[in-house]
């Protein structure tokens, strides 16, 4: 339950919940600059079926990508509870996009830093899934970071992992049309 988990993540303050999901609890900790995701609570993740199994694939890879353009994360493992911790920013990118718009050298520029860090994981064997403007967050002095790899899925070799096939994964708006339709997709559908 959620009261054991200050003991199992010690390193980090636990200040209030943000919302649940299908893979878990979202958690605000108060440590500046991170987000305390441990993705449990669910019936099917707390019986150790292919959730739970998926985490534990997906996490570790994802808390190694390290370049300057993707919001750092940390992966804990602690008395059950399985954490993907990820790096607090203070800017939405929403507000950025939508109340100051962009001039063409700046929007360029961020596009050219998506792409890094898309690249990146990509050559780890990440494919993020669900890029679009809400997902792409700025540090205080406004560097862009790419962010929220929670439906990212492990591309090892020809196969993938992190989701059933056909399983429709990510915003309708800004997938690519074979990840809409529900077909195995590749790193081009991170660029589409």
């Amino acid at each position: 339950g959620s009261d054991a988990l200050p003991a199992a993540l010690p390193d980090y303050e636990i200040t209030q919940e943000l919302g649940r999901g299908a893979m878990g609890v979202v958690y605000l900790g108060a440590t500046e600059r991170l987000t305390v995701w441990p993705h449990q609570g669910t019936a099917s993740f707390a019986a150790g079926d292919s959730v739970r199994e998926r985490f534990l694939t997906k996490a570790p890879v994802v808390a190694a990508l390290d370049p300057p353009t993707v919001c750092h994360h940390d992966f804990v493992d602690s008395d059950g509870h399985l954490a993907l911790v990820m790096e607090r920013l203070p800017n939405d990118s929403k507000e950025q996009f939508l109340r100051h718009g962009l001039a063409a050298p700046r929007a360029c520029g961020l596009v050219l830093a998506t792409l890094s860090g898309v690249h990146h994981a990509h050559g780890k064997g990440i494919m993020h899934r669900d890029i679009k403007p809400e997902n792409l967050i700025f540090t205080h002095d406004w560097q862009l970071k790419v962010t929220d790899f929670g439906i990212a899925q492990v591309l090892t070799g020809r196969e993938t992992m992190g989701t059933m096939e056909g399983a429709i994964v990510g915003t309708p708006a800004y997938m690519s049309p074979e990840q809409a339709e529900g077909r195995t997709c590749g790193p081009q559908a991170d660029v589409y």
